[in-house]
């Protein structure tokens, strides 16, 4: 589901409770099948794409209701991520902890059919769900 360290991290940067944007690789992909399909109905457009809302700890309690176990979380020191991690990683953490998150699950879910984290653990997939904001940021990088 996620690498223990950023179970740890993100809990630790951002904290147990701040509640961030969710979204599943595919729904990601769905959402730019239909942005391809249908251009005049997309450019110009700004559209967040949040399948669910959840904290960290909330995720853990999900991810352990329906996996039947608690993941490993192995909280690193801010510096030891930020030096041979990733800075960028870490600068966008410390933005989701300061930052607000719009919220348009229902407008993800209804316009692309985005799962709920719960819907996709109990679905069998094994890609990795990740933060709107890193799905953001990793696609744009990829541009």
């Amino acid at each position: 589901f996620f690498p223990p360290f950023i179970w740890g991290m993100l809990r630790k940067v951002v904290g147990p409770h701040k509640r961030l944007g969710w979204i599943a690789v595919d729904d990601i992909g769905a959402a730019a099948a239909a942005a391809f399909a249908q251009p005049e109905c997309y450019v110009g457009r700004t559209i967040t794409l949040c399948g669910d809302r959840r904290s960290i700890d909330e995720c853990a309690e999900l991810f352990t209701r329906v996996a039947g176990k608690r993941p490993f979380m192995l909280p690193m020191p801010r510096w030891f991520v930020r030096h041979f991690v990733s800075f960028e990683l870490m600068a966008l953490w410390e933005w989701a902890a300061r930052s607000p998150v719009d919220d348009t699950v229902s407008e993800t879910r209804a316009q692309f059919g985005a799962l709920s984290m719960e819907q996709w653990l109990c679905s069998g997939r094994r890609a990795p769900v990740t933060s709107a904001h890193e799905a953001v940021t990793s696609s744009t990088r990829a541009a």
